[in-house]
């Protein structure tokens, strides 16, 4: 009797299996590490203010950070990064603006009838930069799972 018991629950859990994982890690934010040129360490930065293209929001930064979480357009093959930040020229501080537009490739996958659609980014480069050192794409693809997409060097 136990093992027709044992058998019965372990028929139920395993109809548990054939259902899809609706586990989306699509995202449309941009993950941004900060680093020091001359080291490659984190850098602290202080934002005065950040505008990103496709939307009407500008982002401020109250303190210095060593990584930004921005929204690409999900609409749009680009995306246009305007930072203003401080930082030290000849042991000076300095305001400046730099941007960075970046491109992509937006794709529409069908997970499953029940799980629906997600829409990746995938592709990530740099298209365009004022930055005296070029940002560098670690990761291609826009994810929950992404630690860093971009590395920018200051």
């Amino acid at each position: 009797m136990r093992f027709f018991l044992a058998g019965i629950i372990i028929l139920l859990l395993s109809a548990c299996l054939s259902e899809p994982d609706c586990l989306v890690i699509a995202t449309n934010n941009l993950r941004i590490s900060l680093k020091n040129a001359g080291t490659g360490a984190a850098q602290k930065v202080l934002f005065s203010f950040i505008k990103v293209s496709g939307t009407d929001t500008t982002f401020f930064s109250k303190d210095s950070v060593t990584a930004l979480i921005l929204p690409v357009d999900p609409l749009a093959p680009r995306t246009t990064f305007k930072f203003q930040y401080g930082t030290v020229l000849n042991s000076k501080p300095i305001q400046r603006t730099d941007s960075v537009t970046l491109a992509y490739a937006t794709q529409i996958v069908i997970i499953s009838p029940s799980c629906g659609a997600a829409v990746y980014h995938t592709n990530l480069t740099v298209f365009a930069t004022s930055f005296t050192i070029e940002p560098k794409v670690v990761n291609s693809q826009l994810s929950t799972r992404a630690t860093s997409n971009l590395e920018i060097k200051l």
